[in-house]
């Protein structure tokens, strides 16, 4: 009967470290479910054909650019210029400006207005003293996620990029590919590296860094390549179970091994010391 219970016992330690070594990757999973539902609702509404529409909106983005341009920096806006800030390359109204896909480190996400505390918990935040992502010159946008949350991943691969890998940013019915061509890793008050370059176009995805740590920030700049419609040669971005499985299958798949493994020593090996 003690061993029945010890058994019992060890059973529910392995199903509780199981648990808090899955949550991670559970919370993460269903947030990426979260981000696919509103990347499909943010095509969906790109996929009006509007050209016209779309291009006052283009034209609203590229003139708040320009703006910024004059300005000479990461600009400190005005209450009337964070409201018009707002409501620039907003078609849902709800704050999403477009999505980022980065094919080499399985990430998809929703990029939105600001870089507030509520925006970063899922989202990456565009800078809103930095360019919108738009084509153009005088242009340098930033988006900025967390590393490290239990509840998301976010940018937390973003130290596996590597000069010449692509990224892409998706606003309306463009895409736009960069490639990257510098990384920096920088102190938080060090901005110089996101000041707007004449005739270039930039988008930097920054987060902080080492990880857990946070002391600095890492800077990842893609400079513009190419862009194209929606629909034009382009493959859909791999957002399913396949993608999930590959990001942390390298942790998952052992890990589901080695608690089975356990869990066939607690159980079994007791029974077979009895039968002898």
């Amino acid at each position: 009967m003690k061993k029945r219970w010890v058994s019992i016992l060890l059973v529910l330690v392995l199903l509780a470290g199981a648990g808090i070594l899955l949550y991670p990757l559970v919370s993460d999973y269903l947030n990426q479910l979260e981000q696919n539902r509103a990347i499909e609702s943010y095509n969906q509404s790109a996929e009006a054909n509007n050209r016209e529409l779309f291009d006052s909106m283009f034209a609203s983005a590229d003139n708040f650019n320009q703006m910024l341009y004059a300005k000479g920096s990461i600009a400190q806006l005005s209450p009337e210029e964070l409201q018009s800030y707002h409501s620039i390359l907003n078609p849902k109204g709800n704050g999403d400006i477009g999505y980022v896909t980065i094919p080499k480190i399985n990430v998809n996400l929703i990029i939105g207005h600001t870089v507030d505390t509520e925006v970063l918990r899922t989202k990456a935040g565009h800078m809103e003293g930095s360019s919108f992502p738009v084509p153009g010159e005088n242009v340098h946008a930033v988006l900025s996620a967390h590393r490290g949350l239990p509840s998301a991943s976010l940018f937390s691969d973003l130290d596996q990029m590597e000069v010449g890998d692509s990224f892409s940013v998706h606003v309306l019915d463009k895409t736009l590919e960069y490639r990257v061509v510098d990384i920096f890793i920088v102190l938080p008050e060090e901005t110089e590296k996101l000041s707007i370059v004449p005739g270039k176009n930039y988008v930097t995805l920054m987060t902080c860094t080492p990880y857990g740590v946070n002391t600095h920030r890492m800077l990842v700049r893609g400079e513009l390549v190419s862009e194209s419609l929606k629909g034009d040669e382009e493959t859909e971005p791999d957002t399913g179970l396949d993608a999930f499985l590959k990001k942390h299958g390298k942790i998952l798949i052992p890990g589901a091994a080695a608690a089975l493994i356990l869990l066939f020593l607690i159980l079994l090996l007791p029974k077979r010391r009895g039968k002898k």
